[in-house]
């Protein structure tokens, strides 16, 4: 573990190159075998790996002494109201929750939602607990205990974050500037989970947050017959663009804006 506090910003990269390695275990093959539908099967697949890397990263998290600063202590919660900041920005990435609105309760209530629902659970598990509770604590850690500026280490955690999303080129439901455009997205996102986390010590109403975000905007992968426009994939119109850009700089700002380290040595 002290190769984690000396080189953290590799030791991340390795721990990102180690979860996308384990996410190409072809479990669904013999979950198949065994009789599961399709569906289920690649639902099942990530929800088994998810937890798998989510349990490595925990492991690493109360070896390395990083529990306190990754937010695991349920005890240990700071102003609260932060976390009413990151209200506006749920429903504005899900659309007001409006795709569910789409979907007929026949087939949105079913044990497939139910399952894709865990595994949207599991994501937002898995994403914050391996790069705001580990990777960001890991590269933050000597930084906040010496008192030094926090900001570069910040910047390159939020960084790995959204650059890990280049693994969705070989998702079929994004292009390449969809996957452009959800790099930077992911970056703020990430840098304003990041400041919250900081602010509050807490990481568990921030992993239900990105539970919620990422079921609401994946949904339609799993009834792409109710949104065939998004999987057709049309180009966004400039203004469109212009729109979106100026929202993820706003989001990337009110990270900064919140921002406020621990104490010196409150690790």
């Amino acid at each position: 573990m002290r190769y984690i506090r000396e080189h953290p910003v590799i030791c991340s990269l390795g721990f990102v190159l180690m979860v996308i390695a384990i996410h190409q275990i072809p479990v669904y093959l013999f979950l198949e075998y065994a009789g599961m539908a399709a569906a289920m099967a690649n639902l099942t697949d990530k929800i088994i790996l998810n937890l798998l890397v989510t349990g490595i990263a925990l492991y690493i998290i109360f070896a390395a002494g990083l529990t306190s600063l990754a937010g695991l202590r349920i005890s240990r919660m700071q102003s609260p109201q932060v976390y009413l900041t990151l209200l506006p920005y749920l429903l504005i990435f899900t659309a007001g929750f409006g795709s569910l609105r789409l979907i007929r309760s026949e087939d949105l209530f079913t044990a497939l939602t139910a399952v894709f629902l865990l595994k949207s659970l599991t994501v937002g598990l898995l994403e914050e607990v391996v790069f705001r509770g580990f990777i960001q604590s890991a590269i933050l850690q000597k930084d906040i205990a010496t008192g030094k500026n926090i900001l570069p280490g910040f910047i390159k955690a939020a960084l790995i974050f959204g650059c890990a999303h280049i693994i969705n080129l070989d998702d079929p439901h994004f292009s390449l500037s969809g996957v452009l455009s959800q790099i930077f997205a992911a970056t703020c996102l990430g840098a304003l989970f990041g400041a919250v986390l900081l602010r509050t010590g807490n990481i568990y109403p921030i992993v239900f947050i990105h539970f919620l975000i990422s079921f609401s905007t994946l949904i339609g992968t799993l009834f792409p017959q109710y949104f065939p426009e998004k999987i057709a994939g049309p180009e966004e119109s400039v203004s469109n663009m212009i729109a979106s850009l100026i929202f993820t700089i706003l989001l990337f700002g009110s990270a900064f804006g919140s921002l406020s380290p621990p104490e010196k040595g409150k690790l």
